[in-house]
């Protein structure tokens, strides 16, 4: 629900201040970029329950549409000011995002959780905290990698 409450204002946001910048191109560029990525993340994430590829795709999107909206149409508004690197750092943030998200949606497919062993055992490897779930089953509570025998 929060990605795409983010995902919806990036869009209406990007949307309105491209053509209030008198800029089709970047509207268009808005609409048939990482739209169709977010519209579709957005049906399928919501189609029911247990669609996680669905919200890998909806994060994807949604933080494409973030990291669009940031870089093209609020930086140039913001671009002589003081507090641009804001901006700059945010709009870098979500590309990051977007990274993260678009990488396990294409490392998860079909399902959007690890399906062997050795996919668990490189994300508890991959996470960062020690604490994130990997769809192992054990809410991340497990801080020992999974035994790769089988």
């Amino acid at each position: 629900m929060v990605l795409a409450v983010i995902g919806g204002g990036a869009l209406a946001a990007a949307v309105a201040l491209e053509l209030a910048a008198g800029d089709p191109a970047g509207t268009g560029w808005v609409l048939v970029g990482p739209g169709p990525f977010y519209a579709v993340g957005l049906v399928l994430a919501f189609r029911g329950p247990g669609q996680r590829a669905g919200a890998w795709l909806l994060g994807t999107g949604a933080a494409f549409l973030l990291s669009v909206c940031l870089g093209d149409a609020v930086l140039p508004l913001v671009a002589g000011s003081p507090s641009a690197w804001l901006v700059v750092l945010a709009r870098e943030w979500a590309s990051f995002a977007c990274f993260v998200a678009a990488v396990g949606l294409i490392g998860l497919f079909p399902a959007g959780v690890p399906q062997r062993r050795a996919e668990r055992w490189v994300l508890w490897a991959g996470r960062g905290d020690g604490r994130a779930d990997t769809g192992a089953g054990d809410g991340g509570q497990s801080h020992r990698p999974p035994r790769l025998r089988p």
